[in-house]
């Protein structure tokens, strides 16, 4: 008989360890091993025979770097109000069975048991962030959390964002209420959306995203909503629900006139976007990469004379390749966000708002520093960044 002993958390990250632990009582039988096989989105993906441990007798099969090639991530600049995140998960299944050879000859017994449905999402927690994730407060827990570490997103009067978040109940939301205040904390304006089409409570649906940016909701509720708001709350409103979830408070930053701002997006490590806004001074570079090869001078003419010019080029740019950089600086920060602009350094997806237009980019520092207020009163953070295409010229 086999035994499950261990299986992932319901909802896990798929780039930390995902273990299946199982016993069986039969691991006695000649040439026994166990059978796993693995199922993702509900499609049989691959099956793993593994031998029992030395001393334990179970066996274990860590499944994440498998699961990883099936999940990406969602972002789409031009959304807008409500959409599902439909990259940024699987469910994740496994059927145990087991072999062992019968009068000499192997007979594999399958499915003699299956585990529960757990659902991989597209995190990658540090060590002690994975350790602690039992706890964690974004899919569990009486009050949930948006999947991003940090607690009050500064924006500008036009950034775009999105907020992203998993609901276990997500037919029961009634709408998402914003709401604009001074900086005294006095209430000027109250207006809300209301998620579409949640009736089909498919598993999809549980994984979601909504705008939480200044250019989003006033493309929902007009360009005048947030004159005189210092801050302003977006609160999900659900009364059927076993949980409440978090008020997410976000700051309206001013814009420096003097320099163009550069609005950066990037994967945090929930699987969620975030964004920063570099709002002072910029600087713009190429790379140039060069191959060349060498030719002798000279020719031969219509008379078969052998003759030099002064246009000879013995030295010939094969290819010529550009790509562009650019160093950009934020205004001052706080020591909250020097903490999680960590994960925007560490990312390995990031756009950049250059011009109106999205770009990949790639971020090229190699070293973070973390910075207290207690050793610095000011600190702000620097990067550079290339864009994520070679610009190539003519070839010869």
């Amino acid at each position: 008989m086999i035994t499950i002993i261990q299986v992932p958390e319901q909802y896990t990250p798929a780039y930390n360890p995902m273990n299946y632990v199982v016993s069986s009582d039969n691991y006695t039988e000649p040439s026994f091993q166990y059978v796993f096989d693995l199922y993702v989105k509900g499609v049989f993906i691959s099956r793993h025979r593994l031998p029992p441990a030395v001393f334990s007798n179970v066996a274990m099969l860590d499944v994440s770097g498998i699961v990883q090639s099936y999940l990406t991530h969602d972002f789409d600049y031009t959304s807008s109000a409500f959409d599902r995140n439909y990259k940024s998960y699987a469910d994740v299944y496994i059927r145990f069975g087991e072999e062992y050879s019968v009068s000499g000859v192997v007979a594999t017994y399958t499915d003699l048991v299956r585990s529960s449905t757990c659902y991989a999402v597209n995190a990658s927690l540090e060590y002690l962030h994975f350790v602690d994730w039992p706890n964690n407060t974004f899919y569990k827990g009486s009050i949930r959390k948006y999947l991003t570490n940090i607690a009050e997103p500064n924006v500008l009067d036009n950034t775009s964002m999105w907020l992203h978040f998993n609901y276990d109940t997500p037919a029961t939301i009634e709408r998402i209420r914003v709401r604009t205040y001074t900086s005294a904390g006095t209430l000027i304006n109250t207006n809300s959306f209301v998620p579409t089409d949640l009736s089909n409570i498919d598993l999809e649906d549980k994984f979601l995203r909504i705008s939480g940016g200044t250019k989003n909701l006033k493309s929902l509720f007009g360009s005048t909503f947030f004159d005189g708001a210092s801050y302003y709350t977006i609160e999900l409103v659900d009364t059927g629900a076993s949980f409440s979830f978090e008020l997410k408070r976000i700051n309206i930053q001013e814009s420096n006139c003097m320099y163009k701002n550069i609005e950066v997006h990037f994967l945090n490590v929930h699987g969620g976007f975030d964004v920063f806004n570099f709002k002072l001074s910029s600087h713009k570079e190429s790379d140039i990469e060069r191959k060349i090869y060498y030719n002798d001078a000279g020719l031969f003419n219509e008379s078969n004379q052998y003759i030099y010019s002064a246009t000879d080029r013995t030295i010939q740019n094969m290819m010529s390749s550009n790509q562009d950089m650019i160093k950009a600086n934020s205004d001052w920060i706080s020591e909250d966000e020097s903490i999680w602009l960590k994960e925007l350094i560490t990312s390995p997806v990031v756009f950049a708002l250059i011009d109106n237009v999205l770009v990949p980019i790639n971020l090229t520092e190699t070293k973070y520093t973390f910075n207290k207020k207690v050793n610095k009163k000011l600190f702000n953070l620097q990067i550079t960044f290339k864009y994520g295409n070679q610009n190539y010229r003519q070839a010869y």
